[in-house]
């Protein structure tokens, strides 16, 4: 039931949505397939948000991880994600566990945190990218750090 759910809908596109109310735009990156194992299937969504219409560098990122699971939830409420840039250890994010899901013998797990910008500059301008979460190694290849690019093009002014 969950892999349908992960793998509809607004998958990998860049998008930017401006919410007159709030007078907030929004970037975002949405279910970005990663590499995970043979039971976890893991997709990576990121947005950010500035005041106003005019692009500007946000101080956080927003960063969430999904990850489907057999056989049981796998991860604490809160834990520690290592980036690595380039193969060498970069920083610890704290990534907090804030949605859990059953449907049969599948487990859903959100996992969030707010990167800082900085860190997230770093890991676009990277060669080799990779977050660690507990024992779960999740390389960004080239394909997705284009598409992160992409979305992180959105919060520049254009020239």
């Amino acid at each position: 039931m969950w892999r349908t759910i992960l793998s509809q809908g607004e998958s990998g596109k860049v998008a930017s949505k401006y919410d007159k109310s709030k007078d907030e735009t929004t970037v975002e990156v949405r279910q970005l397939s990663l590499t995970g194992n043979e039971t976890q299937k893991v997709v990576l969504s990121v947005s950010a948000s500035y005041k106003g219409q005019k692009p500007k560098e946000p101080e956080d990122i927003i960063v969430i991880i999904s990850v489907l699971s057999s056989g049981g939830y796998r991860y604490p409420d809160m834990m520690a994600m290592q980036v690595l840039i380039d193969g060498k250890k970069a920083s610890d994010v704290l990534m907090l566990n804030l949605d859990k899901r059953k449907a049969d013998d599948e487990y859903l797990e959100t996992i969030g945190t707010r990167m800082k910008y900085d860190l997230f500059k770093r890991l676009l301008k990277a060669s080799s990218a990779e977050l660690q979460l507990q024992n779960l190694r999740l390389p960004l290849d080239e394909t997705l750090l284009v598409k992160l690019r992409e979305m992180d093009a959105l919060l520049h002014p254009s020239h």
